[in-house]
């Protein structure tokens, strides 16, 4: 039981370009990385299964990649991640 993992986690997205769905929120975000404006809050809103939080997380590892390129995958930092996932479950959570 220790190997399983909930298809949700399994199967989400890594990358803006895997997207399905969300093409203008993944576009607009990525010309905000791009061009380096990027605003200091995002709120992510909407249903549920929309895809917020895969937005959300994808975004935050872009931003937390000591690489900070967008054509490569993130490198990412353990404390960054461990970090990430407090923040969303508090947030999500209640």
């Amino acid at each position: 039981m220790s190997n399983f993992v909930v298809s949700a986690r399994k199967y989400r997205p890594t990358s803006f370009d895997e997207v399905v769905g969300q093409d203008h929120i993944a576009k607009t975000l990525k010309n905000a990385l791009f061009t380096d404006h990027l605003a200091h809050a995002f709120l992510f809103t909407g249903p549920r299964g929309v895809g917020k939080t895969t937005c959300a997380r994808i975004l935050a590892k872009i931003i937390n990649c000591e690489n900070q390129s967008i054509k490569q995958k993130p490198v990412i930092n353990v404390l960054h991640v461990h970090l990430l996932m407090i923040m969303l479950h508090s947030i999500f959570s209640s």
